[in-house]
């Protein structure tokens, strides 16, 4: 889609204020966009953009032309192609399933993607325990929708390939536990389940967002990254959040994981990763 702008080198100084990045990106082609996000031509009609948020690698913007509203998120850091390639594609195939906000349209030349506005901001410090349920809920939905192929092996053995064999040793039971927990496929995940990366549709569902660093990785791994995200938000309230996180998961789950083996799984790799970090012996094995 706008596959008639011109291609653009995307990569931009890291000094430039997010209107310079946007400038150096979509000189000339404002209208265009407006297009996009209408489907109409604006014959010269304004288009407001206002920055939600940015980073080193992306934009996030409200963008909004005759009375329509959306998100464009633009690619230009170091690993643009690779970032947006991602996002797009983990869009594209979670369209229509009420996990993700639906996408509008996207270039592949200029690197963004524009998705449906929801302004909306997700609070989850309000109800920790019914934030922690709303999640694992959507992430049950998510292990059944989401791309999925098939992967063989035992989670021990998929923690040595993280390098977490010598942090393992100092946890008694892991290896033997870990072994007990058989690899059920693999899943497209986000790999990255802070909480800002969920947003509140406006009839009040759960969406999922930020897809830039999604890979395949074994089922669970969504509910892992949540359940150690939950646990740095809400230290005092860990046992509560924990349980309502494993509540809301269980309740929706339809497929082969066992909430109280992936539970389990999650809390020997946070503690393996806690002692890899403590005697500083490699870079972070998530990545």
């Amino acid at each position: 889609m706008l596959d008639h702008m011109q291609d653009r080198e995307q990569t931009v100084a890291p000094d430039l204020t997010w209107q310079e990045r946007l400038e150096a990106i979509f000189s000339g082609a404002y209208l265009q966009l407006a297009e996009g996000l209408t489907g109409v031509s604006p014959k010269g009609g304004e288009l407001d953009i206002s920055l939600v948020k940015d980073s080193r690698n992306t934009l996030g913007l409200k963008i909004s032309a005759l009375g329509e509203d959306g998100f464009l998120k633009v690619f230009d850091g170091p690993d643009a192609a690779d970032s947006y390639k991602r996002e797009k594609a983990a869009l594209l195939s979670l369209a229509g399933r009420d996990l993700v906000p639906d996408m509008i349209c996207f270039s592949d030349e200029l690197r963004f993607v524009i998705t449906e506005w929801h302004g909306q901001e997700f609070l989850p410090a309000v109800n920790p325990e019914g934030t922690a349920r709303r999640i694992g809920a959507w992430i049950a939905r998510y292990d059944a929708l989401a791309p999925s192929r098939a992967l063989q092996g035992d989670w021990y053995s998929y923690c040595v390939q993280l390098g977490l064999e010598a942090s393992l040793k100092n946890i008694p039971g892991a290896k033997e536990r870990l072994t007990a927990v058989p690899l059920c496929g693999e899943v497209l995940s986000r790999d990255d389940s802070a909480m800002h990366n969920f947003l509140e549709g406006p009839d009040g569902r759960l969406l999922g967002c930020d897809f830039e660093r999604s890979r395949f990785k074994p089922r669970g791994w969504e509910y892992m990254r949540a359940h150690w995200s939950l646990l740095q938000r809400f230290p005092d309230q860990a046992p509560k959040v924990q349980k309502a996180l494993e509540r809301g998961f269980d309740l929706s789950h339809r497929g082969v994981l066992r909430v109280d083996e992936i539970s389990t799984v999650a809390r020997i790799l946070f503690c393996a990763q806690a002692i890899k970090a403590a005697h500083k012996t490699e870079s972070h094995p998530w990545q």
